[in-house]
């Protein structure tokens, strides 16, 4: 993985990992192992299949017309090739038992 593109994500993944935010929630991105081990034409592969409009949403907010919207969003994107449409993950899991996380912090009441 030599590209510098491979290589800024593989540092995003190693920073998040190593967070040093106590108390604090941090949800990981990924494992620096399974980058390392990534060969690059899988990488490519990855995102020709998922990185594409077919498999894609947009949001837009703000004080703009719903007209507005649909003619920025086919001026910046129309000309881009939708992609094969992307069959949806089905993720079949088994809950074992109840999971409970209690957080607790000094909240003052008048911010509540």
């Amino acid at each position: 993985m030599i590209e510098p593109e491979i290589d800024r994500e593989r540092r995003v993944v190693e920073v998040g990992n190593e967070s040093p935010i106590p108390d604090k929630l941090f949800f990981r991105i990924g494992e620096v192992a399974d980058l390392e081990a990534t060969r690059l034409d899988e990488v490519h592969a990855f995102f020709q299949r998922y990185y594409h409009p077919a498999n894609a949403s947009i949001a837009v907010a703000g004080d703009v017309a719903p007209e507005e919207a649909l003619r920025l969003v086919d001026r910046y994107f129309g000309e881009i090739p939708p992609g094969e449409a992307v069959t949806p993950v089905q993720a079949h899991a088994e809950l074992t038992g109840d999971t409970r996380i209690m957080f607790e912090d000094r909240v003052e009441l008048p911010r509540l």
